[in-house]
């Protein structure tokens, strides 16, 4: 009987706080203890899902407009590794009984993404303009993941998401380093 009413309980806690969560225009609350992750876990994947989408979207648009092998290869390396770890990550929130993030619009007004605005620049340029535009924009997209990784890196509890988290770090860096010194030989 106990338990009925513990479960009863915590089931009308659940329901409020998500009541109240998409009342404020949240989305329902993660799993709580999802199989060893923690909200920190669970956040990174939520975000980095959509931030990578809008990597391959950047990626997309350089394949298409770029003149230069530097700024396809770049888009190249980025759709392939990038949609790994979408299936990666989505793979995590369905074991933690975690709605996986859809793309779309919505996804500009979360942190760390490019506006619609920054997008339309590149979709409006093209040839070497659009490089050294696509250059300066992707560079600023990845430092904003890499400031995602850093916090599950420092807060996350999954070893798997942190592994991933350190992945992110190292080769996002390495990326902009080189996107960086492309852009000074631009100028």
């Amino acid at each position: 009987m106990r338990r009925q009413a513990a479960a009863a309980l915590m089931g009308l806690l659940v329901w409020t706080l998500t009541a109240c969560s998409m009342a404020s225009g949240g989305t329902a609350p993660a799993a709580p203890n999802a199989a060893g992750a923690n909200e920190t876990d669970i956040r990174f994947s939520q975000l980095m899902i959509p931030h990578h989408q809008q990597s391959i979207q950047l990626a997309t648009l350089a394949a298409q407009r770029s003149t230069s092998e530097f700024v396809k290869n770049t888009a190249t390396e980025i759709t392939t590794a990038e949609t790994e770890e979408i299936e990666l990550m989505s793979g995590w929130l369905r074991s933690w009984n975690v709605e996986v993030p859809a793309g779309g619009q919505a996804a500009h007004s979360m942190p760390g993404m490019l506006s619609a605005a920054e997008i339309s620049v590149l979709e409006n340029s093209s040839g070497q303009d659009f490089d050294r535009q696509w250059l300066v924009t992707l560079a600023k997209h990845l430092r904003s993941g890499v400031q995602m990784a850093k916090t599950a890196l420092a807060t996350g509890q999954d070893a798997a998401t942190k592994t991933l988290a350190q992945e992110i770090i190292t080769g996002q860096e390495a990326r902009i380093s080189a996107l960086d010194s492309r852009i000074s030989q631009l100028k």
